[in-house]
C-alpha cells in the first residue's frame, strides 16, 4: 500500500490536525475489490471470519482472512453496497483489504462460476478524520436518499457535483470519513476539502494516530504468523453457524496462544532501535512490531508480540541493543494497547 510519508517537514503538525482539526489522506494505495455474482456471498462469507449474513446493505464491517493453519494472512473492511451503490459502481460488495495475501487469495478465485472480482485502481479512496470531519465534509453533501452514514455504514453523496460513496470509517481513533471517488474528481475534491480546513496529512502521521488508537498495520503487527487471539481480535471471528476457510484449525488454536500483541510505552523519550528483541534475565521475550514518539501523548509508544507468559500489564523489559553499544539502555513497559480512542 502506498501512502505518502508527508506532506510538510513537521509531522508533528500533520498528527496534530488529526487530533484537532481533520487530517486529509490520500488512501488510494489500499487494495480495493469489488465482488458480484450468483456466488458471491458464498465465497466471501467463507473468505472471512465474519458471518457477513449479519451485514445489512448500507453498512460494513472489519474482518481478517486465515490461511487453512488459521493465521491472518490480511485484514479488510467489507462492505455490503446497498441498491443505489450496487448499481452505480455495478457490484455486490467492496472489501478494502491490508498489505497482506488477502488479494492474492482472492484474485487466484477469478475462475470460479458465476464469481466477478473486480480489482479496481481507478477508484481514489480518501480519507478525512478528526473532531472537525463531520463539520467539513457534511455541509459539502448531497445524500441521495438518506441522511448521513453513522459508524460504519456508508451511502452514496454528491460533493462538488459528483457522485462519491462515502463511509463512515477511519484509521486513528477519531471519527472521521472514506470518500471513494473516480480519479477525475479526486483532485478537485481534494482541494474542495482542503478549501473547507482540512489539512492534508501523510502516512508518517497517521502511523502515530493508529499506534496511539491501538490499531494494527499489516506487515507490522500483523506478519501472517499469528491467530486471531493472538493478535486480540477474537471479536471479528464469528464461529456460531459460520464456516470459513481456517475455521478448524482456529478453534483448535483458539485457547493457547504463544503470545500476545499488546501496548508498550518506553521510559526515553526520542531513540533510534536497531534491534527490536525485548529481554528479561538475558533472554528476549517479546519483539517490537511498531513504534513511535507520540507528540500529543507525550510518551513514546508501540506495540509488541510478547510471550504469553511475560504479557501483563507491567511487565517491565530491557530493549536489545548492539553489545559494543555504549548509548544507556532503554527499557519498556507492558500496557493497554488502547493508548488513545475518542470513539469509546
Amino acid at each position: 500500500m502506498f501512502v505518502p510519508a508527508n506532506y510538510t517537514s513537521d509531522i508533528n503538525a500533520e498528527h496534530f490536525a488529526i487530533r484537532t482539526n481533520a487530517g486529509l489522506t490520500d488512501m488510494t494505495g489500499i487494495n480495493k475489490v469489488f465482488l458480484s455474482g450468483i456466488e458471491s456471498f458464498e465465497f466471501l462469507n467463507h473468505t472471512v471470519t465474519r458471518d457477513l449474513s449479519t451485514v445489512k446493505p448500507g453498512n460494513a464491517v472489519y474482518t481478517v482472512l486465515l490461511n487453512n493453519i488459521g493465521k491472518v494472512i490480511d485484514d479488510a473492511i467489507v462492505f455490503h453496497l446497498d441498491d443505489q451503490a450496487k448499481t452505480s459502481f455495478k457490484a455486490e460488495w467492496l472489501i478494502c483489504l491490508g498489505a497482506g495475501l488477502g488479494l492474492e487469495y482472492m484474485q487466484k478465485q477469478v475462475q470460479k462460476q458465476g464469481l466477478n472480482i473486480r480489482h479496481d485502481d481507478n477508484i481514489v479512496c480518501l480519507l478525512l478524520q478528526g473532531p472537525r470531519a463531520t463539520t467539513i465534509i457534511l455541509p459539502l453533501l448531497t445524500f441521495l436518499h438518506s441522511d448521513a452514514p453513522q459508524r460504519f455504514q456508508h451511502k452514496l453523496a454528491r460533493i462538488g457535483g459528483y457522485l462519491a460513496l462515502v463511509s463512515r470509517t477511519s484509521y486513528s481513533g477519531e471519527d472521521g470519513f472514506e470518500i471513494f471517488v473516480g480519479k477525475e474528481a479526486a483532485a478537485k475534491i481534494w482541494f474542495l476539502l482542503i478549501s473547507k480546513g482540512a489539512i492534508p496529512v501523510g502516512f508518517d502521521a497517521l502511523n502515530i494516530a493508529r499506534i496511539e488508537a491501538g490499531l494494527l498495520f499489516f506487515g507490522q503487527d500483523m506478519t501472517g504468523n499469528e491467530t486471531p487471539t493472538e493478535l486480540g481480535l477474537n471479536f471479528v471471528v464469528d464461529f456460531d453457524d459460520h464456516s470459513f476457510r481456517g475455521k478448524k484449525a482456529c478453534l483448535e488454536n483458539w485457547g493457547k496462544p504463544e503470545i500476545k500483541a499488546v501496548g508498550i510505552i518506553f521510559e526515553s523519550e526520542v531513540f533510534e532501535l536497531e534491534e527490536k528483541g525485548l529481554v528479561i534475565n538475558g533472554k528476549v521475550r517479546g519483539r517490537i512490531q511498531s513504534y513511535a514518539r507520540s507528540g500529543w501523548l507525550k510518551k513514546t509508544i508501540g506495540i509488541a508480540h510478547i510471550d504469553t507468559k511475560y504479557a501483563t500489564d507491567g511487565q517491565r523489559f530491557l530493549v536489545a541493543q548492539d553489545n559494543g553499544d555504549a548509548k544507556s539502555p532503554i527499557y519498556a513497559t507492558v500496557c493497554s494497547r488502547r493508548f488513545y480512542n475518542q470513539l469509546l
